[in-house]
């Protein structure tokens, strides 16, 4: 590599410069924060006076918080079980650090996903040059791949607490659409990737015809080798479905220092855990609409999921204090931030039979 391309990689590295565009983007995220948590007080649907409760239950603050911090180690082993199905081998040490970053900026960012756009410059950087498309692959189907095993989650709920559901209308209308949202996405996967699909002369022909065309060709083909390693498959689903488990664990432990009260009657209420793990993923697939981790679109998805489908209101409430304590885990990376750029951290070739026989001695050690 030469000594420009070098400069050019360090530049790459570093985190994006703080201008006035920066600044003006965190004025804007405040705003629309403060214009957030107003509305919601406004209309009621956030009331402090409930979260006195915690002042005796704080100890499950805590537990909540502890419960979500295997979560960061999950994501990174997926990453990288990601990152060497594509050829991409990378050291935990490394992939941990891009998580944290990540997990930073979904704070820090003022709009959905800014987290794994500032992560994708990193892996991107990492990866040099010929391999930024694919090292940007890896982001959208780390991302993808959770979304999907979150879905799967709550399918895997609703079939092992089927006799509890089945008599409750609205979870059981969820876990049909559910199956019908797995089922698509493992069909989709399988016929966009088929061999006939990858070795056919006229997709090349029409891939040819784009713009950035060889780019698009080795995303294609990278997307294509998944098919050809499923225990990556199997070992990323494995890894989100645990990961969402523990974050659902972790809301429903918070859930426990507040007081619910009926839709019904207004009378005292409790929540089912069963139920509630078929509902959680649905309000976290909404709650990454919101701004700077969740806030806002967060608090209205578990107000109304909770008080459609859990007959129970203080939705709004949990999804606050939820936020907060995933605030605290996500401001744990800002260190990372900060010292990141002090160290090299190149990803070196490596031939996709070689990256498969570093994951298969990796499986057979564990």
């Amino acid at each position: 590599m030469t000594n420009g391309s070098e400069e050019q990689d360090d530049a790459a590295e570093a985190p994006p410069a703080r201008t006035w565009k920066s600044v003006i983007s965190t004025l804007v995220k405040c705003a629309l924060l403060v214009g957030i948590v107003f509305y919601l007080l406004k209309s009621k649907n956030l009331e402090p006076a409930k979260f006195a409760s915690f002042r005796t239950n704080w100890q499950y603050i805590i537990y909540g918080l502890l419960l979500l911090l295997p979560t960061l180690l999950l994501a990174t082993f997926r990453f990288q079980m990601v990152l060497r199905a594509l050829g991409l081998p990378s050291a935990l040490k490394t992939v941990f650090a891009w998580t944290m970053i990540g997990n930073f900026f979904d704070v820090a960012a003022p709009f959905t996903g800014g987290g794994d756009i500032v992560k994708a410059v990193y892996v991107t950087a990492a990866a040099g040059k010929g391999r930024r498309s694919v090292a940007a692959l890896s982001i959208v189907l780390d991302r993808v791949i959770g979304m999907f095993a979150l879905f799967l989650f709550a399918l895997c709920v609703c079939l092992v607490a089927f006799q509890q559901i089945k008599d409750q209308p609205q979870l059981l209308q969820v876990a049909r659409w559910l199956a019908v949202v797995c089922g698509s996405g493992v069909v989709a996967f399988f016929v966009v990737t088929a061999r006939f699909l990858v070795e056919s002369e006229t997709r090349k022909r029409l891939v040819a015809m784009l713009p950035m065309s060889d780019r698009l060709e080795r995303v294609y083909e990278a997307l294509a080798g998944l098919r050809s390693h499923p225990r990556t498959l199997f070992g990323v689903v494995a890894l989100s479905l645990l990961n969402h488990l523990f974050g659902c664990l972790s809301i429903f432990c918070l859930a426990q220092g507040l007081n619910f009260t009926s839709t019904i009657d207004g009378s005292a209420a409790t929540l089912d855990l069963l139920h509630s793990l078929v509902v959680l993923p649905l309000a976290l697939f909404l709650n990454t609409f919101g701004v700077a981790g969740g806030f806002g679109v967060g608090e209205i998805a578990f107000e109304k999921l909770f008080a459609l489908m859990l007959k129970v209101r203080e939705g709004a409430e949990l999804a606050f204090v939820f936020h907060v304590v995933v605030l605290a885990v996500r401001l744990m990376g800002f260190p990372f931030v900060l010292f990141y750029r002090k160290h090299k951290h190149a990803i070196a070739p490596v031939a996709p039979q070689e990256s498969e026989k570093i994951e298969t001695r990796e499986l057979s050690e564990a």
